[in-house]
């Protein structure tokens, strides 16, 4: 029970552990039972946190703020208003706002997380309200509705209810909630944000420093000081005010290293099944690929383009077959699935379109936007309608999910390369070590005579 714990805990803090897990997560997941890292349990000492000495380009674009521009000290913060440490950090963010008044400027990023399904409605209205010029009115409005621990805080009809209450003009409001330039905001927003390794929230850059999850005053105070003494060495060394921040983060690192390349987990061969299900790749592979995902999942989006990698390296020796594993959590995934298998039964091709779109917006997974793919993709709508509610395609997700169970794929994504077990949003050179050695078995049984199976 306690790594899956830890596991959730993680990505809301920003410590992305790799994949995500079910079961104990879904118990504990609501917004009426807050979640605690042991670690932060602990009075945290006042050194700076771990990471702070590097100093990254963080560029602030249109993004909302509240301090003066020629402020020292400039606290960027990716935030998601569902995520409970989120609205815990709240209370230090007003003390340091309060203790260093005209030094420090905030800035505010929105990365609502897949798994807060009523975080990217909260991040549309936001930023309808900066139109209006009310972002941080609203702002304070959905961190009350956070920090209250009701589960249906944050529900559509609540967040209307405080755009009424700061005194938006509704019908501008719904129209720049509802306008596709909104939701490019947020897509541009966390795009900065996973270029950064910003992948978790709350996350902060202090003039470029970075700063993850909801840290005790004291971290925060630490970098704080040590960010003004480099401004204030600037300053005095002729730097003129208003192109401070530009001046202290002009050398910044662009994102993280690279992580160092990752050998292949140890052999854990095991008969999995294909199945019958979609399939991308080889018409003849060497190699199988045998995937459980989840379309809400985070990590099975961000090992997509490790996929498309992987098929572009190996194509004419490696298929991929999809399973489904709808995680609990998850609430989109389950409706996200039976979209996409009603799809398939209308052709392998419009599977695997309405997959990629399904990941491609990611954070957008809703029954009206399920529609208005199965258009683009060219089905018929009406069938597709009718398949995606019948049983049959309801026992099929669930024959996956069980099978999923039974061979050991306990969490999203998981794969398994002709039997070998991998598991997690592993980087390419992982896939590469496994899916090597099974082409070199593959060729050897092929000069013994072995038949290649269709």
């Amino acid at each position: 029970m306690k790594s899956n714990w830890n596991v959730f805990v993680a990505v809301c803090v920003g410590a992305v552990a790799g994949f995500a897990i079910r079961d104990q997560m879904a118990k504990s997941s609501s917004l009426g039972s807050p979640l605690r890292n042991p670690q932060q349990a602990v009075a945290a000492p006042s050194a700076a946190p771990p990471g702070s000495d590097q100093i990254y380009k963080v560029t602030l674009g249109d993004a909302p703020q509240k301090g003066r521009a020629e402020a020292k000290v400039t606290i960027v913060e990716w935030s998601d208003f569902q995520c409970p440490f989120c609205g815990r950090v709240i209370d230090t963010l007003h003390q340091i706002e309060r203790n260093y008044g005209s030094d420090v400027r905030f800035v505010f990023k929105h990365n609502p997380l897949p798994m807060h399904p009523d975080a990217p409605y909260a991040a549309k209205a936001a930023i309808a309200a900066e139109k209006q010029g009310k972002f941080w009115q609203m702002h304070d409005k959905l961190f009350e509705a956070n920090n209250s621990r009701q589960p249906d805080a944050l529900k559509q009809d609540k967040v209307d209810a405080m755009a009424r209450d700061i005194g938006l003009d509704m019908e501008r409001y719904q129209r720049d909630l509802n306008a596709p330039e909104t939701a490019q905001a947020i897509r541009d927003d966390q795009a900065q944000a996973a270029k950064l390794g910003a992948s978790g929230t709350p996350h902060f850059f202090i003039d470029g420093a970075r700063v993850s999850g909801a840290m005790p005053y004291e971290s925060f105070k630490a970098v704080i000081e040590a960010q003004l003494r480099r401004a204030n060495a600037a300053l005095a060394s002729g730097v003129q005010k208003k192109d401070l921040y530009e001046h202290l983060i002009k050398d910044g690192q662009s994102g993280p290293p690279a992580p160092p390349p990752q050998a292949a987990p140890p052999p854990q061969a095991r008969n999995v099944d294909p199945g019958d299900g979609p399939w991308t790749g080889a018409k003849k592979p060497k190699v199988t690929i045998v995937e459980w995902s989840d379309f809400q999942c985070p990590y099975c989006s961000r090992v997509e383009p490790t996929l498309k990698q992987i098929l572009e390296t190996y194509k004419d020796d490696v298929r991929i077959v999809w399973r489904n594993e709808p995680l609990g959590f998850h609430p989109n995934a389950m409706p996200a699935a039976k979209a996409a298998m009603a799809a398939f039964k209308q052709g392998n091709d419009k599977f695997w379109k309405m997959h990629a779109l399904m990941f491609a917006h990611q954070n957008e997974l809703s029954e009206a936007k399920y529609e208005e793919w199965a258009k683009q993709v060219g089905l018929n709508l009406a069938q597709w309608k009718k398949d995606k509610e019948s049983p049959e395609i309801a026992a099929l997700i669930a024959k996956d999910n069980s099978y999923a169970q039974q061979v050991g794929a306990e969490g999203t994504p998981s794969f398994f390369v002709n039997g070998k077990f991998i598991s997690g949003a592993m980087p390419f050179e992982t896939f590469k070590g496994a899916i090597d050695e099974q082409i070199r078995k593959a060729d050897e049984l092929l000069k013994k005579g072995t038949k290649q199976e269709k």
